[in-house]
């Protein structure tokens, strides 16, 4: 035989081998990791499974009625809001790992909040009903749409430190709430610093309109804004002064700011510094007048919130302010009455 026949022959038997290559079905078990590997292992292989109690070093623990629904070896990363000096300062984070933005804590399903006056900073704090120093509470997402909030407390505490110099937070909280929800946390690094929190809420449509809660905390007037005049005053302050049609025409309504105000949330319990001039801001709706610290006898207001966004020909007022108050003639005890009056607009205005 020739060697070129040979080698052909020897091609078909080897060919044939690899034809005659047989698959039969072999049991495996299959281990899918967290970390998105996996690991398979022959049944046959295998002698016996055992499991074992272990324990994780993890400082987020979120726990509903006993049963763990999230643990995180950190917080990772914790958000601070405090739009002023004199701001509460609210402490953010949540159930997502390495949230670059504000706006990624929503993908996970729970988003914590400690809200802190300042002068709580430093100490350890019983959290619960008769707590005005910090509160907590827990924001619950679907789809990245917030659908509910959990805010009653029923036992728990936060302790918090600041190294001033290295700007260092230290904060270890327990909160357990009225659903069974419960929080634990411990963080200690150098927070990330947001400048607004609005995206964790969803803009509701205006309804140009304020809302008038009278001396029985009943709502007792739903007023449409016929219009807002914008001008400036010889002192500096922004006016924004809402105009009324009907009945309701001669009602007097504005709100007054210094312009480094505009684009920010105004909590008068925030602002307690001793200040001798003139206000830097103002809310009046009819008799409901208060102001921030001031010399001018004007009352101080220490229950509501205000806020004026000026965006190009637009604007956005929301207000809700309760008409207490520090009267000058008796400076640290609260007067006033429970009357409230709510804005909500957003639309056109009058430059004035």
């Amino acid at each position: 035989m020739k060697i070129k026949n040979l080698i052909a022959a020897l091609s078909v038997v080897a060919t044939g081998a690899v034809a005659l290559a047989y698959t039969i079905p072999v049991e495996i078990m299959t281990v899918n990791k967290l970390d998105g590997t996996k690991q398979e292992y022959k049944i046959d292989d295998v002698d016996h499974i055992s499991f074992d109690m272990g324990e994780k070093e993890v400082n987020l623990v979120v726990s509903d009625n006993g049963n763990v629904v999230y643990s995180a070896a950190d917080v990772d990363p914790l958000f601070r809001y405090a739009p002023t000096a004199e701001s509460n300062i609210q402490l953010i984070f949540g159930t997502v790992d390495g949230a670059a933005e504000l706006a990624d804590l929503k993908s996970g399903k729970y988003i914590i909040m400690a809200d802190l006056k300042p002068e709580a900073i430093g100490q350890t704090l019983t959290l619960g009903s008769t707590t005005t120093d910090a509160t907590v509470k827990v924001l619950e997402y679907t789809e990245g749409e917030l659908s509910d909030t959990y805010e009653t407390v029923t036992a728990g505490t936060i302790s918090t430190s600041v190294n001033n110099k290295t700007k260092k937070l230290t904060m270890t909280l327990e909160a357990v709430f009225n659903n069974g929800l419960d929080v634990k946390a411990y963080y200690s690094a150098i927070p990330i610093e947001v400048e607004s929190i609005d995206i964790l809420f969803p803009e509701e449509e205006a309804t140009n309109s304020v809302f008038y809660y009278n001396n029985d905390g009943v709502l007792s007037k739903t007023i449409e804004i016929a219009s807002v005049e914008r001008k400036q005053s010889g002192s500096g302050m922004m006016v924004y002064t809402i105009k009324f049609g009907g009945d309701e025409e001669y009602t007097k309504c504005e709100i007054q700011m210094l312009p480094e105000y505009i684009g920010k949330e105004i909590n008068f319990a925030a602002y307690t510094d001793a200040n001798t001039g003139a206000p830097y801001f103002f809310f009046r709706y009819d008799l409901i007048q208060v102001a921030s610290p001031n010399g001018q006898w004007r009352n101080q207001g220490v229950n509501g919130t205000m806020s004026v966004v000026e965006d190009g020909e637009t604007i956005r007022i929301k207000a809700d302010v309760t008409n207490k108050y520090y009267s000058p003639n008796s400076p640290g005890v609260v007067a006033g009455t429970i009357e409230r009056a709510v804005i909500d607009y957003q639309g056109t205005f009058v430059q004035k």
